[in-house]
Formats: C-alpha cells, sequence, structure tokens
C-alpha cells in the first residue's frame, strides 16, 4: 500500500494512492408532527464507501456494513447510484482524516451512534 501522512496536532491526514474513500451525506426535511410553531423535522444519512482492488466496503447509516465485490456494486442500481454520487462529491478520494483527540469535533448532527475517529474529505 503507497501511503504519506501529513499530521498537525489534532488529525492525521492520511493519502493512500492505490484506494478510495468516498461518502455521501443526506439531509432530509420534512414537516411531519410540525410543532405549534411550524418547525420542521430531519432525517440524515450517509454511505460510506472504500474501494480497495476489485472490493468495496460500504457503510450505511442504520443499514449496516457490508464487503462486496466493485462488479457486484455495480449490479445494484441503489447502492451504484449512491457510489457514484459519491465520487463527484469526493475533493480527494485518496485522502481520509484520522482525529487525534478524543474524537470528531463534526458532532452536531448526531449522525453516528459512537464515536468517531476518522473522517472523508468531501463537499459539503
Amino acid at each position: 500500500m503507497n501511503s504519506t501522512i501529513n499530521a498537525n496536532s489534532k488529525r492525521a491526514y492520511h493519502t493512500i494512492a492505490n484506494a478510495e474513500f468516498t461518502c455521501v451525506f443526506d439531509r432530509m426535511v420534512y414537516n411531519a408532527n410540525a410543532d405549534a410553531n411550524g418547525r420542521r423535522g430531519y432525517i440524515y444519512d450517509y454511505h460510506y464507501y472504500i474501494k480497495f482492488g476489485d472490493k468495496v466496503y460500504m457503510e450505511i447509516k442504520n443499514i449496516g456494513e457490508i464487503v462486496i465485490s466493485f462488479a457486484e456494486l455495480q449490479k445494484n442500481k441503489y447502492w451504484n447510484y449512491y457510489y457514484k454520487l459519491s465520487l463527484m462529491l469526493a475533493n480527494d478520494k485518496h485522502s481520509v482524516a484520522q482525529d487525534l483527540k478524543y474524537g470528531s469535533e463534526n458532532n452536531h448532527y448526531q449522525l453516528y451512534n459512537e464515536t468517531r475517529f476518522w473522517s472523508i474529505d468531501t463537499a459539503l
């Protein structure tokens, strides 16, 4: 594996030439159960993809994790759609950041069920 690391006091940025790290973050707004002030609710969703060789690791919020072949991913219309979208949103698909202090500072969405120490550089 061909990789480099660039670190500062908070994060270590790993660049791995033969692996791809991409993701899609969805924020859906709905008006169901609006309170008296008409406030809306939100649903958050994400799809993580890590591709190495012919294998792809996928993680989907509230669904789970799976490792499949890239050919199998391409056969599934839903997975392939989000994978292609994640590639378009990637700032650098070969880069991943490791938080060095107690988990991510990006926790204002209450997106994860557990503390995260890794993040992917993607467009917002």
